[in-house]
């Protein structure tokens, strides 16, 4: 298991994870306009919340990202406040729901890559491989 922050969700948590989301959304597009093409989602076993893969792609004015967003399912996928996961670069990964609770991330990436990566969030336990 990968671990460069692990943040579990309460108020201070929530604020810590949105201050480094929004270095993450610095990082990785450097106050440029960016796409974010929605890539692979997976829904919860209970339909409440969907992880969503976001590819960041900045052309040349900034480094491309890969993002993991939770959110719950029919909201908007790209938000910086739901980013669970980010690594530079664009990789492949895949996700999956264990149960209700616990959500399974594996990306093709190496971990020099990984910028950001949250153990737990709410009731949702993240195991990364």
């Amino acid at each position: 298991m990968r671990s460069i922050f692990r943040i579990g969700y309460g108020c201070a948590g929530s604020k810590l994870a949105g201050i480094i989301a929004d270095c993450i959304l610095l990082t990785a597009c450097s106050g440029f306009a960016c796409n974010h093409d929605k890539g692979m989602e997976s829904t919860s076993v209970d339909q409440t919340v969907t992880a969503s893969v976001v590819e960041i792609s900045c052309g040349a004015s900034a480094r491309d990202a890969t993002w993991v967003t939770l959110h719950r399912t029919g909201d908007k996928y790209d938000r910086h406040d739901d980013v669970i996961f980010s690594a530079a670069q664009q990789h492949p990964v895949e996700l999956k729901w264990v149960d209700d609770s616990h959500l399974a991330i594996d990306c093709h990436c190496t971990d020099k890559q990984i910028l950001f990566q949250v153990a737990k969030i709410g009731g949702t336990n993240i195991a990364y491989k």
